[in-house]
């Protein structure tokens, strides 16, 4: 299956004492009589060819719900879908060959499959008792999806998988803004401003290919595969309406609340005012007595401040600064580094600790976040990999927290992050996913919206968990004069205000502001009143108060944020990993695939 979907089938050579069949017949619906030049026939003519169109629509509908649907099956069902490929085959050979009849077929399937049969019936009679290889092509587009959608029916159906076009159907569909009153069609399908196309591959100009790498759907009859790096790599995690939405709210509640984008995105807000009412729950009061318990129970464990020390290398020293136990203090942090400095041999505990590369972040309610923060590090400590190469960790310091302290993290989103390597990833998922399994019921809050969600051993997403690559660097943007960031979260908040700026552009082109004029004259009268001298969140904060306003920015931030995305160096396919030069073939099949 992944290297002929939607691609003409070369003839296989016929097998000693078998009359194979293979896809390589021309001419199946392409049989169009001569209709002159009446105008009665013209009328027929482009009746029919608008039914055909309709027709191509549909089955191409067919065929991007069965590529949702595959990619979101467990490893071990697409895995069996893609060996029953050869076994549909066999099915339609044998239904052409009038072997045995195909059940539940619609009429196009029957039309297309009987007009095969018939050649085959003039095939066999040309040439009885003769081994000959018969083989058919359809020349006809929509003759080829039709055909390519059986297939994919077919084998779904005899992988025990269900039907292609309604494996997913019973997952929830999660909600989306509705769409404003007044909302002109043009601004949907307005094409986007090519400020960032070197580089891109073109959507059209891609193969479709179904690639082997694991994907999944949520069931509960069998178990998930364990986790991979690879795996998440090559899940689809793209801006979609439902992502699009929760980011335009944040964005409005950044325009017209205090702090940066950053805060508001990971929920580092300073909500003083709510710090005596939230210190009365009972659950946040716990998160404090159980940092108090800690502190009493590790006591000299924790580092408060780093010391000079003489680390071995061989025969030679060096003087570094180092924490000499695993956890530590760091402002209003609590910290932990496998690899910290040994007294008793010199030097520090994991000679081969690797750099950091990827974080997960946790968020959990109040009185369960020491529990995980302890919980998963006693987990990642047990196992070889993590030992070897190290990992570590942090979250808030709530022994004495201060109003401000306790202010910053009443909406914290990533209350716990660990950070892993390259070769300790792999492990790490798979300790996450046991965890997470036994440990469900806590882990049920949202997380961070743009990193990439785990599922636990049922297949089930496990919100408070997700994934994304360590990163720093500069900005590609030059009308914000290039600037740095050092985090995933903090080069999100650069990726959106670069789509913001890319929106607030093409706003002001004299086109969109007639458009806006048309369907909202307040609304530009509105923008046209601010002065001069009125800032970007001046604009934004006059547009995302009106309906269309923020029609238009969750309709811009669809079209500019992959793009932006992009050009910081993420994926086509999952916006949580950086792109590796060493990606491999199925996740690039992937990122192909998310263009489709």
């Amino acid at each position: 299956m992944a290297q002929d979907l939607n691609q003409k089938n070369s003839p296989m050579p016929p097998k000693s004492g078998e009359n194979l069949i293979s896809n390589d017949y021309t001419g199946l619906m392409g049989e169009i009589a001569e209709l002159g030049d009446s105008p009665e026939l013209e009328k027929v003519k482009q009746a029919k060819e608008s039914f055909v169109v309709q027709k191509i629509n549909q089955e191409k509908e067919r065929t991007r719900m069965f590529l949702k649907n595959y990619k979101r099956l467990f490893p071990e069902i697409r895995q069996k879908v893609n060996d029953a490929e050869q076994e549909a085959k066999k099915m339609i050979a044998g239904h052409i060959k009038s072997e045995k009849e195909i059940d539940a077929l619609d009429e196009g399937e029957k039309f297309i499959l009987n007009k095969v049969r018939n050649e085959y019936k003039d095939f066999k009679e040309k040439n009885p008792g003769e081994d000959k290889f018969f083989s058919f092509d359809f020349a006809d587009e929509l003759d080829r999806l039709i055909y390519a959608n059986l297939v994919y029916n077919l084998s779904f159906r005899c992988a025990g998988a269900g039907e292609a076009e309604k494996t997913a159907e019973a997952l929830p569909q999660a909600p989306v803004f509705a769409e404003p009153k007044g909302f002109p069609e043009a601004y949907r399908e307005m094409p986007a401003i090519d400020e960032i196309q070197e580089g891109e591959a073109t959507a059209q100009q891609q193969e479709v290919i179904i690639p082997a790498t694991p994907a999944r759907v949520v069931q509960s009859n069998f178990a998930a595969k364990e986790l991979t790096l690879d795996y998440l790599k090559a899940e689809e995690n793209n801006l979609n309406k439902t992502k699009a939405t929760e980011l335009a709210k944040i964005i409005r509640e950044w325009i017209f609340g205090q702090g940066d984008l950053y805060a508001h995105l990971t929920g580092r807000l300073s909500k003083k005012e709510l710090v005596e009412q939230w210190l009365k729950v009972p659950e946040n009061a716990a998160w404090i007595s159980a940092a108090q318990r800690f502190r009493t129970e590790h006591g000299k464990k924790i580092s408060s401040i780093k010391r000079m020390v003489k680390i071995k290398i061989g025969k030679t020293e060096r003087n570094e600064m180092v924490y000499d136990n695993p956890y530590f203090c760091e402002g209003s942090e609590l910290g932990y580094e496998s690899n910290c400095f040994d007294e008793t041999s010199g030097d520090m505990r994991q000679s081969e600790r690797e750099r950091i590369k990827y974080k997960a972040y946790i968020n959990t309610d109040s009185q369960y976040v020491m529990g995980v923060f302890e919980g998963l590090i006693d987990e990642f400590s047990k196992n070889d990999d993590l030992l070897r190469y190290g990992f570590a960790a942090k979250t808030p310091a709530m022994f004495d927290p201060s109003a401000d302290e306790i202010a910053n993290v009443i909406s914290q989103k990533n209350r716990i992050i660990f950070y892993f390597g390259e070769k300790t990833m792999n492990s790490a998922l798979s300790v996450m996913q046991k965890f997470a399994s036994k440990n469900r019921a806590i882990l049920n809050k949202s997380g961070i919206l743009l990193a990439q969600k785990i599922f636990d051993k049922e297949g089930r997403d496990v919100p408070a968990i997700s994934v994304a690559s360590e990163t720093k660097g500069v900005s590609p943007d030059s009308s914000r004069k290039f600037p740095k960031y050092k985090t995933y979260n903090s080069m999100q908040s650069e990726i959106i205000l670069s789509s913001i700026g890319s929106f607030m552009r093409e706003v002001f082109t004299p086109q969109r502001l007639v458009e806006i004029g048309q369907s909202s004259p307040m609304l530009k009268q509105k923008i046209g009143n601010l002065p001069g001298n009125a800032s970007e969140k001046d604009f934004l904060a006059v547009i995302l108060n009106e309906t269309i306003g923020i029609g238009l920015l969750l309709e811009s931030l669809l079209r500019f944020y992959p793009k932006w995305s992009k050009a910081f160096g993420m994926t086509a396919n999952n916006l949580a990993f950086k792109q590796e030069a060493g990606d491999t073939d199925e996740a690039v099949a992937f990122k192909q695939l998310a263009s489709f």
